[in-house]
């Protein structure tokens, strides 16, 4: 019974040893964590983390038939930071679309690329190596705010401000009608209690 024991042992720990074997030699690229969600015109930064290998390629397809394919290279250190400019992917930008922050690029091909930015929506990003495994992660694209709010927002404080002066003028127009002259009005607005005490003193040197 102990020889039957020791026996599995023996043939279970090799092949424990085998599996990590396998799993450490093996070639693999993979994104060290999905890309933040982006907005039309912006850069976004790309990091990917390789393993026995040091090149792969990222590519990156969106509606349209937009392909962006992207060959790249690390500095021996297994890692690579990867900068993707949405403004720079418009046909016929001089800037190139994707720059490495560490590692290096070396080579770029755009497929069907935009007139302006990447327009918003998700985009899928993938990296893969010639042999060993690969990773897949999506890329949102979000649209760039516009100035409407803003225009919005100061027409209607424009409008309130013409309001609030129309009201003065009208209030103004009514009270010298009425025999009040306009500095006396424009007291009013300012400080109610002077006008009540002038008005109180006038009444007192009439009477008198």
């Amino acid at each position: 019974m102990r020889t039957r024991g020791a026996t599995r042992v023996a043939v279970v720990v090799p092949v424990c040893w085998l599996l990590v074997g396998v799993a450490g030699a093996h070639q693999f690229v993979a994104f060290q964590s999905p890309p933040a969600p982006t907005t039309s015109g912006d850069a976004v930064a790309v990091d990917a983390n390789l393993h026995r290998v040091d090149a792969a390629t990222l590519r990156v397809a969106g509606p349209e038939a937009f392909e962006l394919v992207v060959r790249f290279a690390d500095d021996e250190d297994g890692r690579v930071r990867l900068r993707l400019d949405t403004a720079a992917v418009a046909d016929g930008r001089d800037t190139p679309p994707v720059t490495a922050e560490s590692g290096r690029v070396t080579g770029v091909e755009t497929t069907a690329a935009p007139d302006g930015p990447l327009p918003p929506g998700e985009y899928d990003l993938s990296l893969s190596i010639p042999r060993g495994v690969g990773d897949r992660v999506t890329l949102a694209v979000r649209a760039a705010p516009t100035d409407a709010g803003t225009t919005t927002e100061a027409r209607s404080r424009t409008e309130s401000g013409d309001a609030t002066a129309g009201a003065a003028r009208a209030d103004t127009s009514s009270a010298t009608e009425a025999g009040v002259s306009p500095p006396l009005v424009l007291l009013a607005l300012l400080a109610p209690g002077a006008v009540v005490a002038a008005l109180a003193v006038a009444s007192r040197v009439v009477g008198e």
